[in-house]
């Protein structure tokens, strides 16, 4: 029992006080499994954290050269410089199973619970992975290398490198999360896809903090800002064009809704209001998402007509009620559907079933 106390502690697990607590962590835990599970978009997504690498790069003495040049000696041989960070470094080595609060605590409350149920944690693996080899693992080669280069020895370059991980790249152990992250099981509902947002804010503050102190200038800190607070923004239009498909005309309007939508999203509860920004209606929390889709799916069966919107709200209820892949298993089958209407070429084809249906066409 004291093993277990010191593990809630130190892996910001809870144990679930009574039967709403319970109902409370299953249904986040399928949220965000049928949301993030097996999404080849979000897998596309993970290295744009390389923003955060850089910024903190820059503030870490690393600088952004000497991150470029880790990268191009950890690509070299990715599978070689994996097995001897994951063998020198204890973090690294379990880095795939605490990369975010989210991930962390399906892990934990599959092990907790005594079972394994592997394919709701394989639709994980793509996100973890990609996280790891493109983003988290390049950044601790090029921190510790240049620890080591400036004559720091190498166990305590090993550390620096790890804790430089965690501030640009966030974590899932107590150490890493936001205090506003932390508390009861209904609390965790607004903060369930927040890490990102959260370490980036925390970067930020660190960029504003070392500007006052006289530690960078005021163009270093202009350069940080854009990368952390705008570069993500950018790059998040440009994915949604190429998976929406056609030609945008408003893509300054789109970047700056979500501009808005990114600063929105730093804090609990400003980030319930992101959404609307592009025109998304308020159901609630994300964590509750399963709501507001058996209320959709109530009232499309009550039209007593079978058409794609109820097939699509029952893929949603029964992914959110069970963790399994609902998002992208919606965005596969209509995603073929179209492509068959369409009669598309086999590239256009593999797209569409990756990433959804084109919606200007």
């Amino acid at each position: 029992q004291l093993t277990a106390m010191v593990r809630n502690q130190k892996e910001v697990l809870e144990p679930a006080k009574d039967i709403m607590d319970r109902v409370v962590v299953a249904v986040r835990n399928n949220a965000t499994l049928a949301m993030l599970g097996a999404s080849l978009r979000t897998v596309l997504l993970q290295p744009f954290g390389a923003t955060n690498s850089f910024v903190k790069a820059r503030m870490s003495g690393i600088g952004g050269l000497a991150l470029a040049n880790g990268y191009a000696r950890y690509m070299a041989d990715p599978a070689g410089n994996s097995r001897e960070i994951r063998a020198e470094s204890l973090y690294m080595k379990n880095r795939e199973q605490v990369q975010s609060v989210a991930i962390s605590r399906i892990k934990n409350k599959i092990r907790a619970g005594g079972r394994l149920d592997t394919i709701k944690e394989a639709t994980m693996i793509p996100i973890v992975k990609m996280q790891f080899y493109a983003v988290d693992a390049p950044l601790y080669m090029a921190a510790r290398d240049h620890f080591l280069d400036i004559g720091i020895e190498r166990e305590t370059a090993i550390g620096l490198a790890e804790q430089v991980v965690r501030d640009a790249q966030g974590g899932g152990g107590k150490v890493d999360t936001a205090e506003a992250m932390m508390g009861p099981g209904w609390k965790k509902l607004f903060t369930n896809f927040l890490t990102y947002s959260v370490t980036t804010y925390n970067l930020q503050a660190e960029n504003y903090a070392r500007t006052r102190r006289g530690q960078q200038s005021v163009f270093d800190f202009a350069v940080n800002t854009f990368v952390l607070m705008t570069m993500p923004s950018i790059l998040m239009v440009m994915l949604n064009s190429f998976v929406r498909g056609g030609d945008d005309d408003d893509d300054e309007e789109s970047v700056l809704l979500e501009q808005a939508s990114f600063i929105l999203s730093m804090n609990p509860l400003l980030a319930q209001f992101a959404g609307g920004l592009h025109g998304y209606d308020y159901t609630g929390p994300q964590g509750t998402a399963i709501v507001g889709k058996a209320i959709q799916l109530g009232k499309q069966t009550s039209q007593g007509e079978i058409d794609e919107s109820l097939i699509r709200n029952v893929i949603w209820a029964a992914g959110l009620a069970t963790g399994l892949p609902a998002a992208q298993l919606n965005r596969t089958i209509f995603g073929l559907k179209q492509a068959a209407e369409q009669d598309d070429s086999l590239p256009t084809t593999i797209k569409k079933a990756a990433f959804g249906p084109e919606r200007n066409n």
